[in-house]
């Protein structure tokens, strides 16, 4: 059964919180997919962790997709720029493998080893397609909407800084948060901030700034997650119970 929607809600800042303040932006991942457990019966946290895999991979799908896109159409003057679409094609291209994966792991479970074979069996099928470019859609707003923060508070510092070169450089930044060991990819952000709009005219210690004025803003939405009481688990709806012999039978006057 599919949650409230604001139970969705509610897990995605609350995921989004840990995403934001533990290293590797997945730990709020793990959350989502625990709390949201009950919603697939037996599938239980394989069915839920695969859900929300398969939204991260549609969330990187859009943010690659609008890299690839405006990077092709207006490239940025750095030496890098020749390798910006190539590295997204191929992002986007291990994407689709592994939602595909997923979508397939029931009917490829009995040809792997058991060790893998129960988890394979456990994962939710596709019912509907459509959805998925609907997702996608949506994750295409959201990344732009991202770039688009960025833009504005790099360019309160340097304006002849273009929306187009933003929509690039800043979900690039933003794929930082997935490298381990780092907490929002604090480090790696900035040299990239500083890397791509050094070119355009931007002053290294502007780049800097305006990256760590980015993650300040997504601190204060994380925020919000942080102070939301994470939702109970709760249990999959119980299926209707078969009449007895008494019930099934018509009754006589």
């Amino acid at each position: 059964h599919v949650p409230p929607l604001g139970t969705l809600v509610r897990l995605n800042y609350i995921g989004f919180f840990y995403n934001t303040c533990l290293p590797g932006g997945v730990g709020g991942d793990v959350v989502r997919g625990y709390a949201s457990r009950a919603a697939f019966g037996e599938g239980g946290v394989t069915g839920a962790g695969a859900v929300v895999l398969v939204d991260r991979v549609l969330g990187l799908v859009g943010l690659l997709l609008v890299v690839a896109f405006t990077a092709t159409v207006f490239p940025l003057p750095v030496a890098e720029s020749n390798h910006v679409t190539a590295i997204s094609l191929a992002g986007i291209a291990v994407s689709a493998c592994a939602v595909v994966a997923i979508a397939l792991g029931r009917s490829i479970a009995p040809r792997l080893p058991s060790a893998l074979r129960k988890y394979a069996e456990q994962l939710p099928a596709i019912v509907h397609y459509g959805p998925f470019g609907v997702a996608i859609l949506l994750s295409l707003v959201t990344q732009s909407v991202v770039a688009w923060t960025g833009h504005v508070i790099v360019g309160s510092l340097a304006p002849t800084v273009a929306l187009t070169d933003s929509l690039v450089v800043v979900p690039l930044a933003m794929a930082t948060a997935f490298l381990p060991f780092l907490v929002g990819g604090t480090g790696a952000r900035e040299e990239v901030f500083a890397r791509l709009y050094g070119p355009l005219g931007v002053a290294e210690s502007d780049a800097v700034a305006a990256s760590l004025l980015v993650w300040f803003t997504q601190i204060v939405v994380a925020l919000v997650g942080g102070v939301l009481p994470l939702p109970s688990a709760g249990s999959p709806p119980a299926a209707p119970a078969e009449p007895t012999p008494s019930q099934a039978a018509p009754k006589s006057d």
